[in-house]
């Protein structure tokens, strides 16, 4: 091969390696594209899409329950009654609808309907207290059997030891079968719990409240104390709720503490100046503590903003209402 010949074909060399080249690419790239439109073959034949029959009882009751809220609004209660027992017949521990459905019963008259539907629930939902707690209520005050509203009652507060309701339920079945020992139990192992809810600890309170006054003297002084220990817990639990400081400062003004409930109503109104009723209280703790300056002030403010017509003479503060003692507001 002479001299020309030989850079001519070093000349094509590159030419068809650029050539070649190209071809592998537009070959991988046709392969790619062809790829692009084949289904994989874990999708070349699908398993068809079942729900289970769980699945399809959920979605039924969904729907029947949505039929019977429209029925509700339509045609009225007795018309939706029958969907929603569907609805239960499907999840029988759908708690809140197994509640409105006895309560339906009730009215209408059907106790039997109404007990088998709660126990229905009691059974399939066996960690949830209102059916037991709606059960003991029934027993209790419908049907005067009080063996059987302390059987659910018990069933409720095992259930749910930190929940008011199921605590009241199980007291009132005490207190009607005269087992006062057993409610001073309940009473202490509440305290011994770690509840940090403020409102189990009032409602407590209004438990012993209701108690003592059952005997219409005054209430003692050990009763008082029993009261404030449980308002005390509230206190601690809810010390950032003016409402809950507010309603604990009651117990204390109504125990005749009523440098106590200043400061508890101060602490509230520090935090909500405009919760209703709290400057008439402040007031009124003031008065009794001898501070009428403040008390007038308090009062001024109160009068400025319902009705700035009022008498003059409300500003007096021998025109101070006041609370009874040893009587609990209302």
């Amino acid at each position: 091969m002479n001299g020309r010949s030989a850079d001519l074909h070093r000349l094509r060399m590159p030419a068809c390696v650029a050539g070649l080249a190209g071809w592998v690419a537009f070959s991988l790239s046709a392969a790619g594209s062809q790829a692009d439109f084949q289904v994989p073959d874990c999708l070349a034949h699908p398993v068809p899409f079942e729900l289970s029959e769980r699945a399809e009882k959920t979605a039924e009751a969904h729907a029947r329950y949505m039929q019977a809220i429209f029925e509700e609004e339509t045609e009225g209660p007795d018309k939706a009654l029958e969907n929603k027992k569907r609805v239960l017949a499907l999840d029988p521990a759908f708690c809140d609808l197994a509640l409105d459905v006895a309560q339906h019963h009730l009215r209408r008259g059907e106790t039997t309907e109404a007990l088998s539907v709660l126990k229905d629930a009691v059974k399939a939902s066996p960690r949830n207290p209102s059916a037991p707690i709606a059960l003991a209520n029934i027993y209790l005050r419908q049907l005067d059997k009080p063996a059987l509203a302390e059987k659910f009652a018990t069933i409720a507060h095992d259930i749910a030891p930190d929940n008011s309701s199921a605590f009241e339920v199980l007291w009132e079945v005490c207190r009607a079968t005269g087992q006062n020992k057993r409610i001073e139990g309940l009473f202490q192992r509440a305290l011994k719990s770690e509840n940090k809810n403020p409102e189990f600890w009032l409602d407590l309170a209004e438990l012993r409240l209701r108690d003592t006054k059952r005997s219409k003297l005054p209430i003692s002084q050990s009763n008082w104390e029993k009261i404030l220990v449980l308002v005390d817990r509230a206190s601690q639990t809810g010390a950032n709720d003016p409402e809950i400081l507010s309603r604990t400062a009651d117990y204390y003004f109504a125990c005749g503490d009523a440098a106590s409930a200043v400061e508890l109503y101060k602490a509230a109104f520090e935090r909500q100046p405009s919760l209703s009723g709290l400057k008439e209280k402040l007031a009124e703790c003031y008065a009794h503590t001898g501070d009428h300056t403040a008390a007038a002030r308090l009062l001024d403010e109160v009068i400025a903003e319902t009705s700035p017509f009022a008498l003059e003479s409300m500003r007096s503060p021998s025109n101070i209402p006041s609370r009874p003692r040893n009587a609990f507001p209302t």
